[in-house]
């Protein structure tokens, strides 16, 4: 989700370098820093009160610092569920680019409500430098706000993850300026979890009219809004949680018995519940959900009302986006076998009458499956392809579609679809791969300059437009090419109707 890292776009050309021990002003007080290689960091710095104790599945509650500190070493990571790829596959067989298990180089707590600028050494107070705010997982620029699991979205607790993007983006604007950044010139990053979260606060209070003045850009690879319901529907998680905790017993307090847990008393709990990694895949326990205050409809009809910050904004997918979280439903074989998952799982209010289109959409053939044109290979079991294509299209590409047919009418988007590593076994343009070979790196840095992608040379990059809807495509080998963003488009079309209709 949208984290707390702040990275400082400049374009280094300066022969300034900075060898003094950073320091910045905060409400009259001294943070010092440090400097490593070619840059300052100012790592640690809280922005919310630790959420422990009775502030657990609160509201989270401004912080500001008002004496001198050292701000020099990251802070704890917050608890996170790890989530083991290698049970399905052999990961070290499948070659370059493949993922793995998360390697959190920081400790997890609770207390993990902090935030991390990073500036060039050159930089200082006197500037006015563009800012990218970067989400989870973070590539090397900033570190993240990690704030899955269900500290971060519980039914009682109503969007508590999203909530701490929001004050951690107000932190950045009154505060950017004292380190040489422009707040008037904030983008947010996000790839998979944290792409997402960048498109909820897109689309958070008040965003139509983007009263706060948060942010001015957005990129997002991999994510944009879930097509997911009232926090109601997560009822089911919340019992399981206080089933494993001890705090369903008659006449309790349920939310104040799970303050007052231990940490690891919570942790082990939650970490009983599914994850992506395991059977139900996509269909989380704890995601953000419509909760009448921050997200006051479903995500998606309030992209069709428009209450969404009219800032320009860039969104991408990899080709085979559903293809890592197929792996847990191996098992599945038979027609019947994917019919009942795929109903019960993902739509499980929807009337049999308004499902049966899915099955000829997404047939059994291995060749209309996901890793796509590959045709009858990476076959792993008989209903592998298919789930890969379903989960992919219904959780990323035709949320991104229906995203960005809503609003290149009335702000600039871009898209971009990444077909790179095609070859790899099983896998093929997996989700997160683009991240990993760093195909948009120089893509980041353009657009939190300048709002544009293009940088005058190589291939022009186009608008997205629903009349003419370009993409710039990352091919499998060679130099990026324009098409169309076609593909696909009765199946999208299809799942993003239903995903009005049936949230998940």
């Amino acid at each position: 989700m949208l984290g707390g890292l702040v990275l400082f776009v400049c374009f280094l050309g300066s022969s300034f370098a900075e060898t003094a021990t950073p320091t910045a002003r905060l409400n009259g007080a001294t943070i010092t820093g440090i400097n490593q290689d070619a840059v300052s960091k100012f790592l640690g710095i809280p922005y919310a009160s630790p959420p422990i104790g009775d502030l657990r599945f609160r509201r989270p509650r401004p912080f500001e610092i008002h004496s001198d500190r050292n701000v020099q070493a990251y802070g704890s990571a917050c608890p996170q569920r790890v989530e083991l790829f290698g049970r399905f596959v052999n990961i070290s067989a499948l070659g370059k680019g493949s993922p793995g298990s998360p390697n959190f180089a920081s400790p997890e707590s609770e207390d993990c409500l902090t935030i991390n600028v990073i500036r060039p050494l050159f930089v200082g107070p006197q500037d006015n430098y563009p800012v990218v705010v970067v989400g989870v997982p973070a590539v090397h620029l900033l570190t993240e706000l990690k704030n899955h699991g269900c500290s971060g979205f519980t039914v009682v607790a109503l969007n508590m993850a999203i909530r701490k993007q929001r004050v951690a983006l107000r932190w950045v604007k009154r505060h950017i300026g004292s380190f040489g950044g422009n707040s008037s010139q904030v983008m947010i990053w996000g790839e998979s979890a944290g792409s997402i979260s960048v498109a909820l606060q897109m689309i958070g209070p008040d965003s139509g009219a983007n009263k706060e003045d948060l942010f001015h850009s957005a990129f997002m690879q991999s994510g944009t809004v879930l097509p997911v319901g009232h926090i109601r529907d997560g009822q089911k998680s919340y019992d399981f949680l206080l089933n494993e905790t001890g705090c369903a017993k008659p006449k309790t307090d349920t939310l104040s018995c799970l303050r007052g847990l231990r940490y690891a008393t919570l942790k082990a709990a939650v970490d009983k519940g599914p994850g992506f990694t395991d059977y139900q895949s996509l269909s989380q326990a704890w995601i953000p959900r419509t909760d009448g205050i921050f997200l006051k409809h479903d995500p998606q009809k309030l992209v069709e009302l428009g209450s969404v910050a009219k800032v320009p904004f860039v969104a991408g997918c990899t080709d085979d986006e559903g293809t890592v979280f197929a792996l847990p439903s191996q098992n599945l074989t038979t027609e019947a076998d994917f019919r009942k998952y795929v109903s019960n799982i993902f739509i499980p209010k929807a009337r049999t009458a308004d499902v049966e289109k899915l099955w000829t959409l997404y047939p059994s053939t291995p060749s209309a499956g996901s890793p796509f044109d590959t045709g009858n290979a990476t076959v792993i079991s008989p209903q592998f392809k298919r789930m890969a294509a379903f989960q992919g299209d219904a959780l990323f590409h035709a949320p991104t579609r229906f995203f960005l047919q809503s609003l290149s009418g009335r702000q600039k988007t871009w898209f971009f679809l990444s077909k790179r590593l095609k070859s790899i076994p099983v896998l093929g343009s997996f989700h997160s791969s683009d991240i990993l070979l760093n195909l948009t790196d120089d893509f980041i840095i353009r657009f939190a300059v300048k709002h544009d992608p293009n940088n005058g040379t190589g291939v022009v990059w186009p608008q997205y437009t629903k009349a003419q809807p370009r993409r710039y495509t990352f091919p499998e080998t060679g130099s990026p090419t324009i098409g169309l963003d076609t593909e696909r488009a009765a199946q999208m079309a299809y799942l993003t109707n239903l995903s009005l209709f049936y949230p998940i």
